[in-house]
């Protein structure tokens, strides 16, 4: 089952943080899917937001952001495999 998910990971197989410009293009595709999701899914989490007092606030706007930039780079990964330099090599 991993060689056949490898086979078809990532989508764009030749589009890597190779130079200083796909980095940079890279980048702006991360940004713009985690602007996009803050967005659509912002009036979903404000009409429940409302109801709690502050402190439940913070507590609800740090996970929610936490979860979206997780889903945004899990999409960046399947699309690109961008994040695959944040890892360590074993030695």
């Amino acid at each position: 089952m991993k060689n056949k998910l490898n086979s078809f990971l990532p989508i764009f197989k030749n589009f890597k943080e190779s130079s200083i410009f796909n980095a940079v293009i890279l980048a702006g595709i991360f940004q713009a899917i985690l602007l996009s999701l803050t967005l659509v899914s912002k009036e979903f989490v404000d009409k429940y937001e409302r109801k709690i007092n502050t402190f439940w606030r913070y507590i609800i706007s740090t996970i929610y952001i936490f979860l979206i930039t997780i889903i945004s780079y899990s999409i960046m990964y399947i699309l690109f495999e961008y994040g695959g330099g944040m890892l360590i090599s074993t030695v």
